[in-house]
C-alpha cells in the first residue's frame, strides 16, 4: 500500500466512493484504515439531499484522516 485513509463524515451515513467503487457508509471508516495503491485516486462522499464532496488524493506513504462535512441541498 502506498498510503491509507480514514474518513470522518457529517452526516456519518454518507457513502464513501473511491475510484467509482462504493466503500459503504463513512462511519465504517472512522475506526479503520482504507489502504490505497500508488497513483491518483478519485474520492467522492455522497448522500441523498446533500451536495457531494469530491476530490483527488495521491498517497504519500502516510496515514491521513479526511474530514468531510456535506452541505444540505436547499428545499
Amino acid at each position: 500500500m502506498a498510503g491509507a485513509y480514514r474518513f470522518t463524515c457529517d452526516p456519518p451515513d454518507a457513502h464513501l466512493i473511491v475510484d467509482e467503487v462504493d466503500q459503504g457508509p463513512c462511519v465504517l471508516w472512522q475506526g479503520r484504515w482504507l489502504g490505497v495503491t500508488a497513483g491518483t485516486h478519485r474520492v467522492r462522499i455522497v448522500r441523498d439531499g446533500f451536495f457531494p464532496q469530491e476530490s483527488e488524493v495521491v498517497p504519500n506513504g502516510r496515514r491521513v484522516t479526511v474530514q468531510a462535512t456535506l452541505r444540505p441541498v436547499p428545499e
